[in-house]
């Protein structure tokens, strides 16, 4: 959260949490956010649920469980986008594999 900038207040905006349900996760050790909470926080800061509750990073099969819940979480525009955006960087790395030969 830091690293990107953010305070509680503003990550409260980004994730539609309110701030008195959003700060306790920060000043108390039995904060029990609920499940929702925690997806719109890691989808705010870009990172896997799992990276938030246990630290650490997430195995291959985590990450791509993640993509797959988020892209049915976006509208069918945005869906499309990712679609999109995801042939680039195969198109990408098929070309770099090529020049490489």
């Amino acid at each position: 959260m830091n690293q990107q900038g953010l305070n509680r207040a503003e990550l409260a905006r980004r994730t539609n949490i309110p701030y008195h349900r959003l700060n306790p996760w920060f000043i108390r050790d039995n904060a029990k956010p609920n499940g929702p909470d925690i997806e719109r926080v890691a989808v705010a800061l870009g990172v896997t649920v799992s990276y938030l509750i246990y630290g650490d990073e997430p195995d291959p099969q985590s990450a791509k469980n993640w993509i797959l819940s988020t892209f049915d979480r976006l509208a069918p525009d945005q869906q499309k986008q990712l679609e999109g955006f995801a042939r680039f960087l195969l198109a990408q790395q098929e070309s770099e594999g090529s020049a490489q030969d």
